[in-house]
């Protein structure tokens, strides 16, 4: 018996030694994730020792990086399998039964706390050689391409994200739905889906009439060339004071938008105008956030749709008309409440259009999955819209997605003026090439155009806050904390990005190759870096599942954590030639890692700042 760090270590059996990895090697069959790799190999030992299936022990293993061992199992979960008798000691009688081998090479049973906190666990220890060589093998055999997955292979998946309307500007509100919503499309093509960006714009309604009429009195061609999306949203905002002081403003503007449900030429031409120059103007914005639409849809584009959708509600029976001649579907059996779909003047209301815009997407796409990425606000709207597609019996219903998320408070510039998208990233990026040309932040002397670094740096640091966040929570909004040069924030992984670049440059007359001594890379400090780029795979795995963004930003904080620590005290330059390629792939695995993760929420990793 000996005494442990936190608590009695009960029983230690010796380390098992470790077969030549080499020829390991020679008979491992290839795998995407080294970590579950010896995760199910573990689970298939303590599957023989305790009788329980695999499935069952996977389920009680947990990652641990403590220096010394990898994986954990907490006695205590062992109730869960309704298993009978004292804990500790069936974790004594396992670990006497455990058959080391050369992938699993040492056991700890150890007590943590005191009195009711105290708590009983089995440590296991990895062989590090194996573990280390598998790992970084992998890197450098697929390199950019690593932690990517045939998981969704063969399948489609929609993701219509953004969706602002048309001919206002940017608001910072659309921010998290494109940003999320340009992650969930990035990390399903990595897990090999083939994908479909869609932005399904607000581009009909009776607002429209309003913005013609008011460009009829207020509009400037002038102006609408120079500044589009501002000009009509100036124009907007006119209409609608117009509409308070003149209530025959609003009839007039609904008759206009009449006459283009009529189909009235010369009206939808004027349409259409502003439609394609709103679009064209929030593409500058998405190409600054490396976004990609492959599809510009809207409600305009659905609404041949819709008596089809009328008549489809109707033949199912689920279309009830209320006293003053409106139709709605009645949902209250399933605690919804009514959903009306048609308005007593005959027009339709947006759930109906999104019906439409459902059937239509499917019978032009064939999707597996459709994913709405929008505001947890809409939560009670999506479940009446998937529930409707369900009662209306398409088999696709449930291939249909919502992915929330919650608000951002208080988002304005620095003066606290409520703002639109672009100034919010103008202003980012004017903090940034403030710190740049004071040189409080990376060499001046080694960036080209410091403008559009600063730019980069900025726009890292918005979407690194956003997503660092708790997808479904509200957050706040703080430039303070997020244009930090330490600690959870986007300048932090841009810098450590850069760092590992301008280590490459400096060590580029040392070999880089996988042909190198594993045994140099199993220091405690190596190791758990090691351990950090093995668990990449896994990590993009429970993104893509649970659709949170901010599982892979918690990784990429950590991730860079342990590259910071190695590049402090394990040198390269000056240092036995073996052990210089052997550090040097190492940080090169870590940089591919790093710049793919960066890549896949929205960043463009920096070279140099």
């Amino acid at each position: 018996m000996c005494v442990g760090r936190e608590g009695i270590l009960f029983f230690s059996r010796p380390r098992h030694h470790a077969a030549d990895t080499s020829v390991l090697m020679d008979n491992l069959k290839a795998s995407k994730c080294v970590l579950s790799d010896f995760r199910d190999h573990l689970a298939a030992i303590l599957s023989n020792v305790s009788g329980f299936s695999m499935s069952q022990c996977s389920g009680l293993i947990e990652d641990r990086y403590d220096g010394q061992h990898e994986f954990s199992v907490a006695l205590q979960k062992l109730r869960m399998l309704k298993l009978q008798g004292d804990v500790l000691e069936i974790g004594k009688q396992w670990l006497e039964n455990f058959v080391f081998d050369d992938w699993i090479t040492g056991c700890d049973l150890e007590i943590i706390g005191e009195g009711k906190k105290e708590r009983s666990y089995l440590f296991f220890s990895c062989n590090r050689l194996l573990l280390a060589e598998l790992a970084l093998k992998r890197v450098f055999l697929e390199k950019e391409n690593y932690g990517a997955s045939s998981l969704f292979e063969g399948q489609k998946v929609l993701v219509e994200f953004s969706s602002p309307n048309i001919a206002k500007p940017f608001h910072a509100g659309h921010l998290r739905s494109t940003i999320i919503g340009n992650f969930i499309n990035n990390i399903y093509k990595k897990m090999g889906a083939n994908t479909i960006t869609m932005n399904y714009l607000g581009d009909w309604g009776m607002q429209f009439g309003l913005l013609a009429l008011g460009y009829e009195r207020f509009g400037s061609e002038e102006e609408l060339s120079r500044n589009p999306i501002y000009h009509l949203f100036d124009i907007y905002v006119k209409a609608n004071k117009v509409c308070e002081e003149d209530s025959t403003f609003r009839d007039s503007a609904r008759e206009y938008f009449k006459a283009m449900e009529e189909g009235d030429e010369g009206k939808l031409a004027s349409w259409r105008r502003f439609r394609e120059l709103s679009i064209r103007e929030y593409e500058k914005t998405y190409d600054r956030l490396n976004v990609k639409f492959d599809v510009y849809s809207g409600e305009s584009q659905v609404c041949d749709g819709i008596p089809e959708v009328l008549d489809l509600l109707k033949e199912k029976n689920l279309i009830e008309e209320s006293s003053n001649g409106g139709l709605f579907v009645n949902l209250k059996k399933y605690k919804l409440n009514v959903a009306m779909v048609q308005k007593s003047d005959g027009a339709t209301l947006y759930i109906t259009r999104d019906i439409s815009a459902a059937k239509k997407r499917y019978d032009t796409y064939k999707f597996d999955k459709c994913i709405y990425v929008s505001a947890s606000q809409q939560d009670y709207y999506m479940q009446q819209l998937f529930k409707i597609l369900e009662l209306m019996e398409f088999p696709w219903a449930s291939k249909c997605i919502h992915i929330n998320y919650g608000l951002v408070l208080g988002m304005s510039t620095r003066k606290g003026t409520a703002v639109f998208l672009d100034q919010i990233l103008n202003e980012s990026r004017d903090i940034m090439l403030e710190k740049i040309l004071e040189n409080k932040m990376g060499k001046l002397e080694e960036i080209e155009d410091p403008k559009k670094t600063a730019d980069i740096i900025g726009l890292s640091t918005v979407i690194v806050q956003d997503l660092s966040a708790h997808r479904a929570r509200d957050y706040s909004f703080d430039w303070k904390r997020m244009t930090r040069s330490e600690g959870s924030t986007g300048v932090y992984l841009q810098y450590t990005h850069a760092r590992l670049c301008s280590l490459e440059d400096k060590t580029s007359d040392i070999t880089l190759t996988d042909q190198i001594d594993y045994k140099l890379l199993i220091d405690n400090t190596s190791f758990q870096l090691i351990l950090q780029i093995a668990r990449y795979p896994s990590v993009l795995l429970n993104s893509v599942n649970s659709h949170e963004p901010s599982i892979l930003l918690t990784y990429l904080f950590t991730l860079a954590h342990w590259i910071s620590t190695a590049h402090t005290s394990l040198k390269v330059l000056r240092v036995e030639p073996e052990l210089a390629k052997a550090r040097k792939t190492l940080f090169w695995s870590a940089r591919t890692v790093l710049h793919d993760g960066l890549k896949l929420i929205g960043v463009t990793p920096l070279i140099r700042m």
